[in-house]
């Protein structure tokens, strides 16, 4: 049942995915930059859809109607072998129906598959952890002058959670990273050229993240990454994450400056990282400079620099609102799937079916039949939707009338 909910959710995440980029190619230019990475967190929980406990599945699927009731009698002639008969047909189809060998080897395979990618990964992101602790044991204080406008930014951002500031010669690019603490790392080796209007840049940038929660985030996306790795779309979903998340920061940091001079300084201050090569290969952390395309992205998001005005909001709240939509409806459609699959029965074509009205001999209560005639090997049915659908017990899930 897990397979088939995983495998359903890949494919409606895949339509979200699609549908969120076309959104917001259309409107880039009508939509805030903090629109554009928030509305990501419709994704993030869409994701997570298919691990919800199987109470969940079971309270979802109770809320249905209530079966009929069913009702049969067994009649066939004492010369007739009963094992012959349940050997051929239509009861002998349903009573295997539990347990297909062939599609439980499948599943299995897909399975471990699955759980090996996720392992490799998981492997990765061990790596990087352990680099990150001994970056973390080996880092000193930076001197005084910094940790003093460290303080003094700490108290402009207000992150709202105990950050501590380090340096370290064995980062080229500061980053932030842990989580309760939070903890800012800057390159040793730069630090001392740095004017103190750059490093404010960089202290407010870093801050800014740990107050919007963008490391328990990047932890988040990087668990997703890791159950979803076999899937391109979140791949190219979570890319975009990072670059709306790194971009929004930005735009929250310049937000504050009250003049264009202050805000090409900052821009200035991120173009100073450009030709350094980072050298952390970890997606545990939120690196001040990623990638030469990320930064070129957010220097024109800094020049093309505009507040949310009232127009922008409304074009926000209907995206949001489609997009949050969109992320639960496969709820249903998981639900109306999965049991589909696990409680309806198709019988083989090659059976000879006729229907009869069998109405009046029920008297009015709701229920279903099927009768088998051996000497004509014709089975007559009876409310033929009721019969197809599974019941328990699950061994048998139906008691059939033998004439």
């Amino acid at each position: 049942m897990f397979l088939q909910r995983f495998l359903i959710s890949n494919l409606c995440n895949a339509f979200l995915i699609c549908i969120m980029l076309g959104f917001k190619r259309i409107l880039r230019n009508k939509i805030s930059l903090r629109f554009q990475y928030l509305s990501w967190y419709a994704l993030l929980a869409s994701l997570t859809v298919s691990f919800l406990p199987s109470r969940f599945w079971l309270n979802l699927e109770s809320m249905g109607p209530d079966s009929g009731n069913y009702f049969a009698i067994s009649i066939a002639p004492e010369t007739v072998s009963h094992t012959a008969a349940l050997g051929e047909g239509w009861l002998h189809d349903t009573t295997n129906l539990a347990v297909n060998p062939s599609a439980d080897w499948l599943a299995s395979a897909i399975v471990l598959v699955w759980l090996l990618g996720v392992i490799v990964m998981l492997g990765v992101y061990w790596r990087g952890a352990r680099k990150l602790r001994m970056i973390r044991a080996y880092a000193g204080k930076p001197a005084e002058d910094v940790q003093n406008l460290f303080w003094d930014c700490k108290q402009l951002i207000a992150p709202g959670s105990k950050v501590e500031l380090k340096e370290s010669r064995l980062i080229s690019a500061p980053v932030s990273f842990g989580f309760h603490p939070n903890i800012i790392v800057l390159p040793g080796e730069h630090i001392h050229s740095l004017s103190q209007k750059e490093l404010r840049h960089i202290l407010l940038h870093e801050l800014t993240h740990i107050r919007h929660g963008d490391l328990l985030t990047n932890y988040i996306v990087c668990a997703l990454q890791a159950l979803f790795w076999f899937n391109p779309f979140v791949w190219l979903a979570m890319g975009q994450l990072r670059r709306d998340r790194e971009a929004y920061c930005d735009w929250t940091v310049i937000n504050r400056f009250s003049s264009e001079g202050e805000r090409i300084e900052y821009g200035s201050t991120i173009l100073r990282f450009a030709a350094i090569q980072t050298n952390i290969h970890t997606s545990l952390v939120n690196e001040f400079c990623a990638g030469k395309s990320l930064l070129k992205y957010r220097l024109e998001q800094i020049v093309a620099f505009r507040r949310e005005n009232r127009l922008c909001r409304v074009i926000c709240s209907f995206c949001a609102a489609v997009f949050v939509f969109l992320s639960f409806v496969q709820v249903p459609a998981m639900a109306l799937c999965v049991n589909n699959g696990d409680k309806y029965y198709t019988p083989s074509e090659t059976l000879n079916i006729t229907e009869e009205d069998f109405g009046p001999q029920f008297a009015g209560a709701e229920g279903c039949a099927v009768v088998y005639d051996l000497n004509a090997d014709k089975y007559t049915v009876y409310n033929r939707n009721e019969i197809v659908r599974r019941l328990p017990p699950c061994s048998t899930y139906k008691i059939y009338v033998l004439v």
